[in-house]
């Protein structure tokens, strides 16, 4: 069985690096991404994926009300949360709705992605 994998983050070389990263793990990954909190949100309700790694901080829709509505209607949906910022509240607010993982994208390492996969 194949997971499901969607990346959302607005910094391009960041999302193309996590998708590639992730597609160069396994043949047993399947991953889309998108730019976007809508974007997101419209392909996260069509593939229904197991795992979305998101950023916090996009425009329109941020990633913390991505998880709320995913969650809503997907909720078995685990989540791993990015961004840029060391800020208690964004972590406090992650962790409060179910991110399995809070990561600061500073310190992403290729092994960080394959363990969470894993």
């Amino acid at each position: 069985m194949k997971l499901n994998v969607v990346v959302v983050d607005d910094e391009t070389p960041i999302c193309d690096w996590l998708v590639y990263c992730i597609k160069n793990a396994s043949d047993n990954y399947m991953v889309s991404s998108a730019f976007n909190g809508e974007d997101a949100y419209r392909l996260i309700l069509q593939q229904k994926p197991d795992l979305v790694f998101t950023d916090i901080c996009m425009p329109g829709m941020d990633g913390l009300e991505l998880m709320q509505k995913v969650l809503q209607v997907l909720p078995f949906t685990a989540f791993v949360v990015l961004t840029n910022y060391a800020e208690f509240s964004y972590a406090k607010q992650a962790i409060s709705l179910g991110a399995k993982e809070y990561l600061l994208k500073s310190e992403l390492r290729v092994t960080d992605i394959k363990c969470l996969l894993d």
